[in-house]
């Protein structure tokens, strides 16, 4: 500037010269050029702080809004503010750099808060259709909550940082007269958007909470799997028809909901159809045994209404299935005696129940004729169903060890003349029996025990007095010491436990326990005492002593129930006193018997009861006719024959057993079989769940179990039990 005047006020003074003017107006040339100057300076050195002023008040303006945007972000957006601001104090940039600067790292802030905005949209639209599917406790959620401070301003970011770098690339070209211009303020107006609180925080809360929403919808989906399962399940067993598609239908209306209690109309129709196309999806599956199957429940959601129909129609299905099972049942409860008596083979019996097995109304009827069937099989054989009947009561005498005078209380067992009242006398009998046998049922095989203990006892003491015993071989010796052994070990036993349980028994049931006609505490109580008289009498007999008298005090004080007043019976119907067959002598060889029951010499023998001599009485010139291969009822002289030397023996004790008139005939019954409608055959059938198959009767085991132990061991000690304890 020095040299620029140095040139021309000397070019100023040589025109003033020429001009001839007088030396006050250079001097006040040269006033008017300093003031133009200085004018010049002062003027460029405001805009240049103006500009300054503005680029500041930019910078501040996106440091607001980074700060807003960061306290929507929570944690991470004012970490990120944070460290903006520190890195701004420290720097030494440019103002227009640094305006660029804080608008990139405003601009990465808000399109993270778009996104985490979006984000936490589909969450929240996701929980609003949880909420609208699942109900309560299941809610919409809270709007979101807008943060304190500026709102966002319409201005669009992008004409923003395109003024700002046109705004840098003035300020930077060097010699231009341009000035570097900031950005306009931003100014808060009414149409911006807030800031909402989109921090870590509550995107947690809001996926937790759709977390849960669907895990309910999950384990609600699992619910409606099982129902519809259940159902489908439930179709088959009962032989239902196809579930209705349409009005009219054929399908049963009580197993359908009612239409009043749907929550909005044709709802239901909307419910069947689902029902219907997922049992035609998965019958071939559930015949085959497979997995539950989603198919047919495609893009089908568990919606209240849907779970609520569905749960009651299983109920409605379930009270179905238990009035058709207990229907059954109680056509099987009187089927079961009734092929007993027709002697029915079990193989038969087993494909019949397996031929009709579920709850269809088909089967019902199966069972209705079967039943039919049997019941005029039994009018017309009147006298087969009776000695069958008393084959049982038979049984059941020897399993309850009766005696004579207690047999022959029931009179009708010698009764002739067979009719439906006799028939239902030996029935109310035999059901008597069985009931006496199961209040007795856990100390009649300790009696048994007992009295085959008694029986070792005794013939260890016809041993220990043959003087021929230590010349027998092959181990006599030692196996006469393990019997000895396991008598002493296991008799008191025994006997303990009988004199503790039996008198309950006969408090609680106000009589005696008898066996035989005696009671058994008696028995016991007086085999004690008999042997400790006998162990007495030894000992004064090696001391020299006369005989001790023999008391009356009982070894042990068990309080006695004295016994009911005997049943009233005609005279005509009590049994003859009748003589008792020879008992069966025990072998010689060997000295370890097997354990027996009810040995000769503690049991009174059972005689044989009266048998009629004709017991089936027919009408001359007619015949019953056999119906489905029922055999002929004939007389006793022709195909039916009673067996005199059949016996039923306590093992091999000797004891005699009681002889049982046995019916033979030449044809068996055969059961009238009909595979029910709709159901497959029995062979490879294996459904899903176990179909229905009505259980066997306690009357039926009681007399397979009485039956089998017979046939194998008799009335024995468990004596393959007890060995090892004992030795």
């Amino acid at each position: 500037m020095a040299a620029y005047l140095a040139e021309h006020v000397p070019h100023l003074q040589r025109l003033h010269v020429q001009l001839g003017l007088p030396p006050e107006a250079l001097q006040a040339d040269q006033n008017t050029i300093e003031a133009a100057i200085r004018n010049a300076v002062t003027s460029l050195i405001r805009d240049r702080e103006g500009e300054v002023d503005g680029w500041k008040d930019a910078i501040a303006d996106v440091r607001r809004s980074m700060v807003s945007v960061g306290r929507a972000l929570g944690d991470k957006g004012r970490d990120a503010v944070s460290a903006a601001r520190r890195e701004s104090e420290n720097s030494l940039e440019a103002l227009p750099v640094q305006h660029e600067r804080l608008v990139r790292q405003r601009e990465e802030l808000e399109r993270e808060y778009e996104e985490r905005l979006a984000k936490i949209e589909t969450v929240r639209s996701q929980i609003e259709y949880f909420a609208t599917l699942l109900g309560p406790p299941f809610e919409a959620p809270q709007p979101l909550q807008p943060i304190a401070g500026p709102s966002r301003p319409p201005v669009s970011r992008t004409v923003v940082r395109k003024a700002s770098s046109a705004s840098l690339t003035a300020g930077s070209s060097i010699g231009r007269r341009l000035s570097t211009m900031p950005p306009p303020p931003m100014v808060d107006s009414a149409d911006g958007l807030p800031w909402y609180n989109v921090g870590d925080d509550v995107l947690n809360a809001l996926q937790a909470d759709l977390q849960r929403a669907m895990e309910e919808r999950e384990a609600r989906y699992q619910q409606l799997l099982d129902q519809f399962v259940s159902l489908a399940f439930l179709h088959a067993e009962l032989g239902l028809p196809t579930v209705p598609l349409a009005q009219p239908h054929h399908f049963p209306v009580h197993l359908l909901a009612s239409r009043a209690s749907e929550e909005r109309p044709g709802a239901h129709a909307g419910y069947e159809k689902i029902l219907s196309r997922y049992i035609s999806a998965n019958s071939a599956s559930m015949a085959e045994n497979a997995e539950a199957s989603c198919k047919g429940l495609e893009d089908v959601e568990p919606e209240i209404g849907l779970l609520s129909w569905a749960e009651e129609i299983n109920g409605l299905w379930n009270a179905e299935l238990d009035a058709r099972m207990a229907r059954i049942q109680a056509l099987y409860d009187q089927l079961e005696p009734l092929w007993s008596r027709l002697e029915v083979d079990k193989d038969q019996q087993e494909l019949f129940m397996e031929m009709n097995h579920g709850c269809s109304e088909a089967v019902v009827r199966a069972y209705e004729t079967e039943l039919d069937r049997c019941l005029e099989l039994r009018k017309t054989s009147l006298s087969s169903f009776v000695l069958a009947a008393r084959k049982e009561i038979e049984l059941l005498w020897q399993e309850l060890m009766l005696s004579e005078e207690e047999m022959g209380e029931f009179g009708e067992f010698i009764n002739d003349d067979y009719t439906e009242e006799l028939l239902q006398a030996h029935e109310d009998e035999a059901e008597r029996l069985r009931a006496e046998i199961e209040s007795k049922a856990g100390m009649l095989p300790k009696v048994r025990d007992w009295h085959a203990l008694k029986a070792d006892e005794e013939e260890l003491e016809r041993n220990q007095n043959n003087p021929n015993r230590f010349s027998a071989r092959g181990g006599a010796m030692l196996r006469e010491e393990k019997l000895r052994k396991r008598v002493g070990i296991l008799l008191p036993r025994v006997e303990t436990e009988l004199l503790n349980v039996l008198p309950r028994w006969e408090e609680a049931n106000g009589r005696p326990f008898m066996v035989q006609g005696e009671r058994v505490v008696d028995k016991i109580m007086d085999a004690q005492r008999a042997k400790e008289e006998a162990k007495e009498a030894k000992k004064r007999a090696k001391m020299g002593l006369a005989p001790a008298k023999v008391g009356l005090v009982p070894a042990k004080t068990v309080r006695a129930t004295p016994g009911p007043a005997p049943r009233t019976v005609p005279q005509s119907t009590i049994l003859r006193k009748r003589e008792a067959p020879t008992p069966t002598p025990f072998g010689a060889a060997g000295l370890k018997r097997q354990k027996l029951a009810i040995p000769p010499s503690s049991l009174k023998p059972m005689s044989k009861p009266r048998v009629a001599s004709n017991p089936v009485r027919q009408t001359p010139g007619s015949s019953p006719t056999p119906l489905n291969g029922l055999p002929r009822a004939v007389s006793h002289n022709s195909t039916r024959s009673i067996s005199s030397s059949t016996t039923v023996s306590h093992a091999s004790a000797g004891a005699d057993r009681m002889r049982v008139p046995s019916v033979s005939y030449s044809l068996k019954p055969s059961l009238g079989i009909k595979p029910a409608v709709g159901l497959g055959k029995a062979e490879g059938r294996l459904p899903r769940r176990q179909s229905f198959k009505p259980r066997q009767s306690l009357a039926g085991n009681l007399i397979v179990s009485i039956k089998a132990r017979r046939s194998s061991t008799g009335w024995s000690v468990r004596e393959e039990a007890e060995e090892a304890d004992v030795f």
